[in-house]
């Protein structure tokens, strides 16, 4: 009966589980680390923070939803998550946790009259995940004085257009 409860619970629920991805970062502070990840983040979706869901002293951010709005369809909307891991003070390692939550809106009708119910969980974005990470690459690169690191394609569009585009 519990475990019926708690799955009744879970479900209802509106947050959902996500997989964080990682990337290490080694010999930076945690301000330099903190500056190139939000200047990523910010940079890969295009809007700032969230200042009212980010804290620098939990070593967390969030941005502000990113939305495509599409009066008269349906919509989209994204934002990203960073967590900032101390893994081994002396050695000055650093993980970089992050995400890209993506929602879908579930009623056609005008742009101005959507409320949060009308959006849906619709998992992560993977190209957008993968945009963050090649530009966390580079940042941290930069910020070390190292060469661009290379061996990694990405495509340099706007992922949220080339997702609009595959759905058509």
């Amino acid at each position: 009966m519990f475990a019926f409860l708690f799955l009744l619970f879970s479900m209802s629920c509106s947050s959902v589980w996500n997989d964080y991805q990682e990337y290490e970062v080694e010999g930076l502070s945690m301000g330099a680390v903190w500056a190139l990840s939000q200047k990523s983040l910010e940079a890969t979706l295009g809007v700032p923070l969230d200042k009212a869901h980010t804290d620098r002293g939990m070593h967390k951010m969030e941005t502000k939803w990113r939305t495509q709005a599409q009066p008269f369809r349906k919509g989209e909307r994204r934002r990203g998550f960073i967590e900032l891991v101390v893994k081994e003070e002396e050695k000055q390692i650093i993980t970089i946790r992050y995400y890209i939550e993506q929602q879908y809106n579930k009623t056609i009708g005008s742009e101005f009259d959507r409320s949060e119910e009308d959006w849906s969980g619709a998992g992560q974005d993977g190209d957008l995940e993968q945009h963050l990470r090649y530009r966390l690459r580079l940042e941290v690169a930069h910020a070390q004085g190292k060469s661009v690191p290379t061996g990694e394609s990405i495509r340099i569009q706007d992922p949220m257009k080339a997702d609009r585009a595959k759905r058509r």
